[in-house]
């Protein structure tokens, strides 16, 4: 069978759309998996979190913490508290990458899904490194400290050196905001390895900063809407555009441009298909 039906409907063994609806026992099949236990599960609550994420917009609710990760809101004493005073959720913690091997593959994963959702290409090799909160901070000239709020901090670093590329990561981070960190830094790397920085700095002047870090952060919150990872995404991005850096500034000036998705497909143009001119600020 080809052609749109197959496209549309390949679930469908063959029957029209309303043929399989009405031989499936939805309500049956639902209250067999909440008799076992699936009604409060993750994926349920991601979902709450997603219809609810407006709550969490501030991040600073007077008397709250929240996890230094997600920014989930902190519940009772189930969460950890990293040596360096991170907060973080259980939920971010069930999910840490501590092995080496696991982190690798993480990253290779995400390097190709940018590539093919994207359409892009990336350099290679990107050697990476994971290296504690304060070493990292201290790389990028600033300093962490820690507060009962979701901290803003670096959390990722790009560097180019000769045509060398490195990527560094701050320790104890889950996998989906690992994930969202790797995104935004190979975006990074993109615009090492595609932009003319000297015209590009010509064009955008004193904003040029705003252009870098407002199109890794498009990037990387459009990533992890194409990944179904809605409920992170609907949180960070609330974060994200209230910020008042280059990070926030920058965003808010690619959304004014680009529709973000909220969905596993593209809606349309992105900043990776205009190196030479990827924001119109005139």
């Amino acid at each position: 069978m080809t052609g749109d039906y197959t496209d549309r409907h390949y679930l469908l063994f063959g029957k029209e759309p309303h043929d399989i609806y009405e031989s499936l026992d939805c309500d049956g099949t639902a209250k067999y998996l909440e008799r076992l236990g699936f009604a409060h599960g993750a994926l349920t609550q991601a979902r709450k979190e997603s219809s609810e994420y407006s709550r969490y917009a501030d991040y600073r609710q007077p008397g709250e913490h929240y996890c230094d990760f997600c920014g989930r809101l902190l519940t009772g004493v189930n969460y950890d508290v990293l040596k360096d005073r991170r907060e973080r959720c259980a939920e971010c913690s069930r999910t840490t990458i501590s092995k080496q091997e696991d982190f690798e593959a993480l990253f290779a994963q995400t390097r190709d899904g940018l590539c093919v959702k994207y359409g892009i290409d990336l350099p290679s090799p990107i050697q990476i490194k994971v290296i504690s909160q304060a070493k990292l901070s201290k790389m990028q000239g600033s300093r962490y400290v820690p507060t009962k709020y979701f901290d803003a901090r670096a959390v990722g670093l790009a560097t180019q050196r000769g045509g060398r590329y490195c990527m560094y990561f701050e320790n104890g981070t889950p996998k989906a905001s690992l994930i969202a960190t790797t995104a935004h830094e190979l975006t990074h790397i993109w615009q090492y390895s595609h932009w003319d920085w000297a015209a590009m700095q010509r064009r955008y002047g004193d904003r040029f900063l705003a252009i870098c870090e407002g199109m890794a952060k498009w990037s990387e919150l459009q990533y992890m809407y194409l990944l179904n990872e809605k409920a992170y995404a609907d949180r960070a991005l609330s974060h994200e555009v209230q910020r008042t850096d280059v990070y926030g500034y920058g965003l808010r000036l690619y959304l004014k441009q680009y529709q973000m998705s909220q969905d596993i497909l593209l809606a349309g143009d992105t900043p990776f298909m205009h190196p030479t001119e990827p924001l119109d600020i005139a």
